[in-house]
């Protein structure tokens, strides 16, 4: 037996136990003729009380076994609002990030990482994981940020109020917008990341080269940077063994042999799809150059079909 199926089988049988401690409980209750749906049975915190379902509360389990030998966990890359994005949580900050998977900045000592759309606290791994699917099923696109859908009601409700200037629009599809290219003109995030994926990274309006995959903003207030324990879990050690988004950014690297894959035993005995989804990540962040091509994402599945 493969180590992989090893750890597949721990898992399913952790599941299977999980399922035992909850047909119990749906006995006493069938007992005392208390209706129960078994398709929300919740499970109580021990740290804050709340209340979770039992798919929140199985891949909670996994994620806390996952993290004795790593810092982060990614979530498979899904579009946000129509925002491609890679949902991550950092363990030593208690933080879930969205992070974009085309736009980047550039942080303090110049270096690019992937743009954070939004970032929130948590208390629980079961409440890192309600998070990150409120914002994946709720949350829209507003100023390059998320924002919940009372939030971006409110935003939308204050424009008449506080109007944007006449020159304070997209230049493509003409919404109001205060993000800007680095040549200082202004593109949505959503036109923005709809040129990149087409391949196109010029000004709309100069037609400048090579502006489109860095991220600027008017008001120059850009999460990355802006918030002290976002640059702290950001500036993950590339050095430690269980360091897998790199922020030592390969510019325009094209060599297949460069991305730093690592052959830690711990790390190649976890589930195929979080390594899958972890090498992506990495790469994504390590390769912003050539982040719309397709020969990094042909050798990560050429690797992990040779090593399952």
């Amino acid at each position: 037996m493969s180590s992989t199926d090893t750890s597949i089988d721990s898992l399913m049988k952790s599941s299977d136990d999980y399922a035992d401690d909850i047909s119990d409980t749906i006995s006493e209750n069938s007992e005392t003729d208390e209706p129960m749906d078994n398709t929300m049975i919740s499970v109580a915190s021990e740290k804050n009380g709340e209340t979770y379902s039992q798919d929140v509360v199985i891949l909670a389990e996994y994620i806390r076994e996952h993290f004795e030998t790593s810092n982060i966990y990614v979530f498979r890359c899904v579009r946000i609002d129509g925002i491609y994005c890679c949902c991550v949580i950092y363990r030593d900050k208690g933080i879930v990030n969205i992070e974009s998977v085309r736009v980047l900045v550039k942080n303090a000592e110049g270096i690019a990482e992937n743009y954070s759309l939004h970032f929130e606290y948590y208390d629980t791994i079961e409440h890192a994981v309600e998070l990150v699917h409120k914002i994946v099923t709720t949350y829209k696109l507003y100023n390059g940020d998320l924002y919940s859908p009372e939030d971006y009601d409110r935003l939308i409700a204050e424009e008449p109020i506080i109007p944007y200037s006449d020159h304070e629009q997209c230049r493509v599809c003409h919404i109001n917008t205060n993000d800007t290219t680095s040549c200082g003109h202004y593109i949505c995030f959503r036109c923005r990341e709809q040129s990149l994926f087409s391949g196109d990274k010029h000004c709309p309006t100069c037609n400048k080269s090579d502006v489109l995959s860095i991220y600027h903003n008017d008001v120059n207030i850009i999460n990355n940077y802006h918030y002290g324990d976002l640059v702290s879990a950001l500036a993950i050690d590339a050095d430690t063994e269980d360091d897998i988004c790199s922020q030592h950014v390969c510019e325009e690297n094209t060599n297949s042999n460069d991305y730093g894959f690592i052959d830690d035993e711990d790390y190649i005995n976890a589930p195929v799809e979080q390594l899958i989804a972890e090498e992506i990540h990495k790469f994504l962040v390590n390769n912003p150059g050539i982040i719309n091509g397709i020969v990094g994402f042909v050798d990560i599945f050429n690797k992990f079909m040779k090593n399952p």
